[in-house]
């Protein structure tokens, strides 16, 4: 049969490609429904900004082509099985994998997602292991003050999980863009534009935002021994940060989080298949449904990602529609 796949071409060119699959005996034939788009890092690869000590790190399962071109990429995937074990058939499923619209697998790679869970949803789910990671690493505890910078899909996923997760976290969003700041104010979101409405003193700071001068007012706005969690891959781009003034004489800390591991104070209990069901335990509350998602035919795919190498998207989240 056919299958169609995204390819990155070159920095300036993605296009869909045919090519012919092959449906293997004993093997999961799953049709995509959705697709997550993680605008920043996919951004970053379409344009060929990928650090080349980093090629192998950044690869994806099932990812086809090599860096930097020609490439496909892609997070997270919920499609329904088609064709395997009587007991799968039908079932919607999700794994990582590049944007293509049937794919062929095996029940290693999927995670089966709770029937009650909005399948466009459930395209959350890889960046939300994000997140859950990132509050891990930041040790919040209760009463803490946090602030969050940018409200693209990191930060608005972060945003809502410490609402509806941690009622007792008080936390305030920088965000510069005129049009997501009242996206968050219509989730009823604390959200401000400017530093100056930044009172001092934060315990945690989280940098989602992919730019050096807001990783450095998380600096400058952390207190005694604040920690500042850094979200945003910067890829190939350099940053410069002021650590003078009072960054070492308050002892703040910043801190790497990325979720490829667990991290170390909670290896004792948890695994990555234990992180995945709770992620979609949190992903089943009902404010996920107030979501400003911006679904694009997979077929429009390459024109989206043009726009995207030129100009950063202002929609939190893209999300790819397969028919």
């Amino acid at each position: 049969m056919e299958i169609k796949s995204l390819w990155h071409i070159s920095n300036q060119k993605s296009e869909i490609k045919t090519a012919r699959l092959n449906l293997e005996k004993g093997k999961i034939h799953i049709k995509a429904l959705y697709s997550m788009i993680s605008t920043g890092t996919e951004r970053s690869i379409a344009s060929g900004k990928v650090p080349e000590n980093v090629y192998h790190t950044m690869a994806v399962p099932f990812m086809q082509g090599n860096y930097p071109f020609p490439i496909t990429h892609g997070y997270s995937l919920v499609g329904r099985v088609e064709e395997g074990p009587v007991d799968l058939e039908g079932k919607v499923v999700h794994l990582m994998h590049p944007h293509q619209d049937y794919l062929v697998t095996n029940p290693a790679a999927f995670f089966e997602i709770p029937p009650s869970l909005d399948p466009a949803i459930a395209t959350l789910a890889s960046n939300m292991e994000t997140i859950i990671t990132a509050i891990w690493d930041s040790k919040i505890s209760v009463g803490d003050k946090v602030l969050i910078t940018g409200f693209g899909t990191i930060g608005a996923l972060l945003a809502i999980t410490l609402k509806i997760a941690m009622p007792f976290i008080s936390f305030t969003i920088l965000e510069r863009d005129v049009k997501r700041k009242h996206a968050g104010l219509d989730l009823g979101l604390p959200v401000v534009n400017h530093t100056d409405e930044l009172e001092p003193g934060f315990d945690v700071a989280f940098d989602a935002s992919g730019n050096e001068k807001a990783l450095q007012v998380c600096i400058d706005k952390t207190g005694y021994e604040g920690r500042i969690i850094t979200l945003s891959w910067f890829g190939s781009k350099s940053t410069t940060l002021q650590l003078g003034g009072d960054f070492h004489t308050l002892r703040k800390r910043i801190i790497s989080s990325q979720v490829s591991n667990i991290p170390v104070h909670k290896q004792g209990q948890w695994n990555y298949k234990r992180r995945k069901a709770l992620v979609f335990e949190v992903l089943q509350h009902d404010f996920w449904q107030k979501l400003p998602l911006t679904f694009i035919p997979f077929d429009e795919t390459p024109a989206f990602f043009h726009h995207l190498r030129k100009k950063n998207t202002d929609e939190i989240f893209n999300i790819i529609k397969y028919t």
